[in-house]
Order: C-alpha cells, then structure tokens, then sequence
C-alpha cells in the first residue's frame, strides 16, 4: 500500500479483471478494474466494439467469467462475421451457452424431482408413525422388532394394572 507524503492518504491497487489482450493488461497494470464501469471511447472504425467483444470473449473463454455486450448499431451476425476476425466464433459461444443452459435446467428439474419423491416418502414414513396403534401396542411392537433385530426374546410381559413394562427400561 503507497502513500502520498502531502495528503497522507493510503493509495491502493484496485481489483482488476485481466483482459487476455496482448499489451492491455500490461499498460493497465493487470486489466481493467473488476466491478467498475469503464468507458471505452473514439471515433467510429476505431475499434471500440472490437475492444469490448475480445475482453468479454476472452473473459468467458480464457477466465470463465460472465459477460453481456449491447450493441446499439450492429447486428448479430454483423457482430459474428467482424469478431471472427480476431479468430472468435460467437456462434459456437452462443451455441455452448445454449447448451449449457438446457442442460442447467435438466439438472434443477431432475432435483426438484427428487425432492418431490423425497418429501413423498418422508410423508409416507410421517403417516405411518403417527396413525399408527394405541401407545401400549405401539410400544410392545416396537420392543418386539427391537428385540427380534438383536435377535433376543422380544416378549415382555405387561404388569397386571395395564402399565407398560417399557417403563421399567426407562422408556415412558
């Protein structure tokens, strides 16, 4: 971190976002700052929009970073035919976004559902503990199945006032 001796003000580096274009990044001291507006600005053949097209092009290819580009004046396919140019095929882009797209969408309706199938069973599992038989019952069944999945003598015996013997085990 750099600071001015007349203002004492800390300078700081800004984030940048490389731009893969031989030079630039260099003259900009690693890209153009990340999360910032800039303002690219010339006559008309300049090369303004072939500017912006090998940033963001560059940018999704080379760094795996989104990108939007609004073009007031020129056409798609006026676009696609001067970017290849610079040996970019913003068709195959536009085609493997698509794609990826799709294929997005088909993974997010395969898990919604699943989820759906999941809280269909959890409902189903739901249903049968609570509409299950009166709580003595209940207990002595699942003392049965406990002691039959140990493989012990699952038979306890009832006391004669109608008390469950789980109580005795501690299990009230």
């Amino acid at each position: 971190m750099a600071s001015t001796a007349k203002t004492g003000i800390s300078l700081t580096s800004l984030p940048k976002a490389p731009t893969g274009i031989n030079g630039l990044d260099e003259v900009t001291g690693g890209g153009l700052p990340r999360g910032r507006p800039t303002l690219v600005c010339g006559p008309a053949g300049c090369g303004k929009t072939l500017l912006a097209t090998e940033f963001l092009v560059r940018g999704i290819v080379e760094f795996g970073e989104p990108g939007v580009f609004v073009a007031f004046e020129e056409s798609r396919e006026d676009l696609i035919a001067n970017v290849a140019s610079l040996g970019f095929d913003l068709a195959q882009l536009e085609q493997r976004r698509t794609s990826l797209a799709r294929r997005r969408e088909a993974v997010l309706a395969q898990t919604a559902a699943l989820w759906r199938e999941f809280e269909d069973e959890a409902d189903i599992v739901g249903q049968l503990l609570s509409h299950g038989s009166s709580g003595a019952e209940d207990r002595a069944g699942q003392r049965a199945e406990q002691g039959r999945m140990r493989g012990a003598d699952a038979k306890t015996p009832a006391s004669d006032d109608g008390a469950d013997a789980s109580a005795l085990d501690g299990d009230t």
